[in-house]
C-alpha cells in the first residue's frame, strides 16, 4: 500500500512554500502577499512551466482540504460584535453614515456594476455566463485588508473599521450568493434551496448549544484541565467544528465552502478570552502546511497555452482588471458621507485586491462548466495583479508617518478619580505614551503635578472624547468613580468610536453583567480583589514585590536570548537579579506559566519582570549592553 503513494510531490511544494517567504522578505520595493509568491512558483511547476507535479489524488485531497481550510479560516475573520456594536446611534441617517450602512451600500452598488459588467463581457463574447463573473467581481479579500490595516495601525480607528466591516459584509454576502447559485444553476429552482436555510438553522442550533456549554461549570473546568500540550482540547473541537459543517454542506450537496466558513464563525463567535491563543495555533496550522498547498496547486493547475490560445488572449484579465478598480470606484462613492476623497480613493483602491475568495469562486464555476480553462487562468492572473497593485497604492495615498513605522498606539485612562490618577502614573513608566481624560480640573491639576499628560474633555459626549483625541487609543480604561458614569463612557467608546480594548471599573455586579454582555471587558473591585490574592498565593515573588519600595513598581517583559540563561532553574536564575526584581510570570510558546523555583528557563521564554523602577532600568541597561549575568551555583 505504502508503495502507491509517492511523498515526492508533496516535497517538492513543500519547500517551495518554504522558500517562497524568504524570497518575498528579499523585496524591498514592492511588498505582495505571500500567497502570490505561491500562485507564481505554481505556475513555474506546473502544467504553464516545468511540469513538475503530476496529477496526485493524494495531493489534491491535501489542496481541497487546504481550501477549505482556509475558508474556515475567514470565518474566524467574521467579527460580529465588531459589526453590530461599531455602529453610529441615532436616526437612519445616522446608520447610513455607520460602517454597516456603508457596507451594505457598498456591497449592493458593487453587485449591480459588476452584473452590469459581466453582461459587456458576456455580448462582446469573451465570457459566456454573466452569473458567476458578477460575484467574482463582487467579491474582495479579507487576507489583504486586514493585514494592511494592521500595518497602519488603523484598525482601532473609524476608517479601518469601516473599510474592514465593507470586506467582511461584501465575503460573507458573496458566501451565500455563491452557494445559493451552485444549487439554482445545478438543479435549478427546487425545494432544494431550502438546503441552505438548514445549513444556516444548524449553525444556529450549534451556536446555541455551544454557548450554554460554556455556562456550564462542571465541562469547563474539564475543558481547562485538557488544555495542555498534548491534548489541546479547544483545538481539537476546532477541528470538530470545521468537518462538521464540511460534511453537513457535504451532505446536503452545498459547496462545502459554505460549511467551512460557517464552522469558522462558530468558533471565533465561542472562542472568548483564548481567541487570539486558538486563532494562533491554528493560523500556524493552516499558513504552515495546508494553505500553502491549495495556492502552489492552484497555480500548478494554471493553464496559460489555454488564455493565449483564445482569441482574446491578454485581453480578458486587463479589461477584468480596469472594471474591478472602475467599480470599486464608484461603490465607494457612498464613503463620502463620512470621509475625505483620499479616503475613498484608498478605499477603493484596497477594496479592489482579492485573493481566495475570488480563486474559489473561479474553482467552482470551472467546476460547473460555466466558466472555462481560458477564463480561470485570467481570473488567477487578475488576482495576481490586484494584490501587487492595491497594497503599494494604498499606501501611496496614506504615507507612512513615522508614527507609523515606530510608535505604538497609546493608552487612554477615562475618569476623575484617585484610582484614574493611579493607574495612570502606573503605566506611564512602560515606555509608552499614557495620557488622562477627565473633566475634573482638581484632578487634572495634580495628574500634572506629577508629569502626566492630562486633558479636560466631556468624558460622556462623543464630542468630548473625540476633542480628546481617544481615536488614537486602542486601549481605553474607564475608571470614573461613578458607575453610571463608566458605564455611558465605555459604551459611547466601543460603539461609536470602535476602540478595540474599553476596560471598565464598575462596582455594580448586574451593571457588570450587562457591559460584558456587549463585548466590553469589565473589572470589578471583588473580582479584581479575588485575583490578586489567587496570584499572590500562588507566587510569592508577587507578594515580595509589591510590598516593598513604597509601593513604586513598574513591570517589564524580556525575552529570553542569552544562553546562560537558558536551561537554568528559575531559582538559581532569580539569585543574580536585583534585590527587589522578581520575576512575575513566564509566558512559552503563548501559553502563560506561574512560575515556581523548580521551572527550567527555555530560550524564547518571555519572562515578566516587576521591580523599583531604578532596579528594572540597571537590569535592563546590563542586558541592553549584552554583558553576561553571571550564574552562581
Amino acid at each position: 500500500m505504502h508503495h502507491e503513494i509517492s511523498f515526492q510531490p508533496l516535497l517538492l511544494v513543500i519547500i517551495l512554500a518554504l522558500l517562497v517567504p524568504l524570497l518575498i522578505s528579499q523585496l524591498r520595493r514592492v511588498r505582495i502577499p505571500i500567497v502570490v509568491g505561491e500562485l507564481i512558483v505554481g505556475i513555474i511547476i506546473g502544467h504553464s512551466g516545468l511540469n513538475l507535479v503530476p496529477d496526485d489524488p493524494w495531493i489534491n485531497f491535501l489542496a481541497l482540504f487546504g481550501f477549505a481550510y482556509l475558508m474556515f479560516l475567514s470565518g474566524m475573520e467574521i467579527d460580529f460584535n465588531l459589526i453590530f456594536s461599531s455602529d453610529t446611534s441615532g436616526g437612519w441617517q445616522e446608520h447610513l453614515r455607520g460602517p454597516i450602512g456603508i457596507g451594505i451600500i457598498f456591497f449592493i452598488v458593487v453587485l449591480a456594476l459588476s452584473f452590469a459588467t459581466s453582461l459587456l463581457l458576456v455580448q462582446w463574447k469573451l465570457i459566456s455566463s454573466p452569473w458567476i463573473m458578477s460575484l467574482i467581481l463582487s467579491t474582495t479579500s479579507l487576507g489583504v485588508v486586514v493585514p494592511v490595516l494592521k500595518e497602519r495601525h488603523l484598525l482601532g480607528k473609524v476608517y479601518g473599521q469601516t473599510l474592514l466591516v465593507s470586506a467582511l459584509i461584501a465575503d460573507f454576502l458573496t458566501m451565500l450568493l455563491i452557494s445559493v447559485y451552485v444549487i439554482l444553476s445545478s438543479r435549478g429552482i427546487t425545494p432544494d434551496l431550502l438546503t441552505v436555510l438548514v445549513l444556516v438553522g444548524a449553525f444556529l442550533v450549534f451556536y446555541r448549544l455551544t454557548a450554554i456549554s460554556r455556562t456550564w461549570l462542571p465541562l469547563q473546568r474539564v475543558v481547562d484541565d485538557l488544555c495542555h500540550a498534548t491534548a489541546q482540547i479547544r483545538t481539537r473541537a476546532a477541528f470538530a467544528t470545521a468537518l462538521t459543517f464540511i460534511v453537513l454542506a457535504e451532505v446536503l450537496d452545498i459547496e462545502i465552502i459554505l460549511g467551512a466558513f460557517l464552522g469558522g464563525v462558530i468558533v471565533s463567535l465561542m472562542a472568548g478570552e483564548e481567541g487570539s491563543l486558538m486563532r494562533e495555533k491554528l493560523d500556524a496550522i493552516g499558513y504552515g502546511f495546508l494553505i500553502p498547498i491549495f495556492f502552489i496547486m492552484v497555480g500548478v493547475s494554471f493553464d496559460l497555452p489555454s488564455l493565449l490560445s483564445t482569441g482574446f488572449g491578454i485581453i480578458l484579465p486587463l479589461l477584468l482588471l480596469v472594471a474591478v478598480y472602475l467599480i470599486r470606484l464608484v461603490g465607494t462613492l457612498v464613503y463620502r458621507l463620512r470621509f475625505s476623497w483620499g479616503e475613498m480613493a484608498g478605499a477603493a483602491v484596497l477594496l479592489s485586491a482579492r485573493l481566495s475568495l475570488t480563486i474559489a469562486a473561479a474553482e467552482i464555476g470551472l467546476r460547473l462548466g460555466v466558466i472555462d480553462s481560458a477564463t480561470n487562468s485570467a481570473i488567477i492572473l487578475l488576482t495576481i495583479l490586484t494584490c501587487i497593485i492595491s497594497p503599494p497604492l494604498f499606501n501611496k495615498l496614506h504615507p507612512f508617518s513615522p508614527e507609523d513605522e515606530s510608535a505604538v498606539p497609546p493608552i487612554a485612562i477615562v475618569g476623575g478619580c484617585d484610582v484614574a490618577r493611579l493607574v495612570t502614573e502606573s503605566l506611564r513608566n512602560q515606555h509608552q505614551r499614557i495620557f488622562l481624560i477627565s473633566d475634573s480640573p482638581a484632578e487634572l491639576t495634580r495628574a500634572r503635578q506629577v508629569g502626566i499628560e492630562a486633558i479636560q474633555a466631556n468624558v460622556i459626549t462623543e464630542e468630548g472624547l473625540q476633542s480628546a483625541g481617544v481615536e488614537a487609543a486602542e486601549t481605553v480604561v474607564v475608571v470614573t468613580g461613578d458607575d453610571g458614569k463608566t458605564a455611558q463612557s465605555a459604551r459611547l467608546l466601543h460603539t461609536h468610536f470602535g476602540t478595540p480594548n474599553v476596560i471598565a471599573h464598575v462596582h455594580d455586579p448586574s451593571l457588570a453583567r450587562a457591559l460584558g454582555q456587549s463585548g466590553i471587558h469589565v473589572v470589578t473591585p471583588l473580582a479584581a480583589t479575588t485575583m490578586t490574592l489567587r496570584q499572590m498565593a500562588q507566587n510569592p515573588a508577587m507578594l515580595a514585590a509589591m510590598t516593598c519600595a513604597g509601593g513604586r513598581q513598574i513591570v517589564r517583559e524580556l525575552t529570553i536570548h542569552y544562553p546562560n540563561w537558558s536551561g537554568e532553574k528559575l531559582q538559581i536564575v532569580s539569585n543574580t537579579l536585583p534585590t527587589h526584581c522578581h520575576i512575575l510570570m513566564i509566558t512559552r510558546e503563548g501559553i502563560p506559566l506561574i512560575p515556581t523555583g523548580e521551572t527550567v528557563l527555555q530560550k524564547g521564554d518571555i519572562l515578566t519582570f516587576i521591580g523599583p523602577p531604578e532596579e528594572i532600568e540597571q537590569l535592563f541597561s546590563t542586558l541592553r549592553t549584552g554583558e553576561q549575568i553571571p550564574i552562581e551555583a
